[in-house]
């Protein structure tokens, strides 16, 4: 009986040190196959962390770094009929963080794969807990599509279990919102990529910040509404005093089309709005939906 409760505290101590995923943290190459069809793998997997993910993706590191991202696995399959197909599997430490990612790039045709999908020329993106995977054939034909779809399905049928996306979303109000146009991130770098609000951080944001921003079909324009949380209240008070002096006119709160505010450690930002009775009123759903989400907190 001791040696059995000994056990049961030797097993729990080794979950939480895998940090609740489980006793043996599954290895990115447990969740590709060999082969897939006609295509087999070729050559040695690449692996990448944060210290050397510029190695592979050169310009393009910074997305994913903004992020809690670890680890890259890269595998090419070949088909000698065909051309090769790659596929990436990147841990993103968290599922709030695989979900940011994929929706940085909405292009694509929407698939049923993993918990959100997109696919178009030969590429296919998907989320599933806290991963992301791009799955790309160099040459699309009927083939090497079928084989793409059909290796994703078998990444996504490897992955147990399924990830949360970030509260924050919920935050967004439903009426009117450009479902495509969903984005979640965290930085400065990301910020630029979706909505320019000048070189300065002026939101003093950073990886423990987080964002949601989303594009809303009013009366022929697209508004923008942007909801920034930071950790506590006086981080969003010092960065709203910031916002206020430091943005620049097409930036600025008090113009036509324009309305922001602070609400505890929110910032609510609304852009692009096609007046300003009508960039108060969406102010106003999402200040509202903050409360009913996160409780006024």
């Amino acid at each position: 009986m001791r040696s059995a409760k000994l056990g049961c505290i030797i097993l729990a101590a080794l979950f939480i040190l895998e940090g609740g995923r489980g006793i043996k943290e599954m290895d990115l190459s447990d969740f590709l196959p060999q082969e897939i069809g006609k295509w087999k793998a070729s050559g040695q997997d690449q692996t990448f962390s944060r210290a050397n993910i510029f190695d592979y993706l050169d310009g393009g590191g910074e997305v994913y770094l903004a992020y809690d991202f670890r680890k890259l696995l890269e595998r090419e399959y070949v088909n000698p009929g065909e051309g090769p197909i790659v596929a990436e599997i990147y841990d993103m430490g968290l599922a709030e963080d695989a979900y940011g990612i994929f929706t940085h790039d909405s292009d694509g045709e929407k698939i049923t794969i993993g918990q959100g999908a997109l696919y178009g020329a030969g590429l296919l993106r998907f989320w599933k807990k806290e991963y992301f995977v791009r799955v790309l054939a160099e040459k699309e034909t009927t083939e090497s599509k079928k084989a793409v779809f059909a290796l994703g399905a078998e990444i996504d049928g490897a992955i147990n279990g399924k990830g949360e996306k970030p509260r924050l979303i919920a935050c967004l109000p439903g009426e009117g919102l450009i479902e495509a146009s969903v984005r979640y991130f965290h930085t400065q770098v990301s910020l630029n990529n979706h909505l320019f609000l000048g070189d300065a951080n002026i939101l003093d944001l950073n990886r423990e910040t987080d964002l949601a921003l989303g594009r809303y079909q009013d009366r022929g324009h697209k508004s923008r509404l942007l909801i920034v949380m930071y950790k506590d209240e006086s981080g969003a008070g010092a960065a709203f005093r910031k916002f206020r002096r430091a943005a620049p006119d097409s930036a600025r709160a008090d113009g036509a089309g324009r309305s922001a505010e602070k609400m505890g450690r929110f910032i609510v930002a609304v852009f692009e709005a096609p007046d300003k009775k009508g960039a108060a009123s969406l102010l106003k759903k999402a200040t509202l939906r903050i409360k009913e989400v996160f409780n006024g907190k």
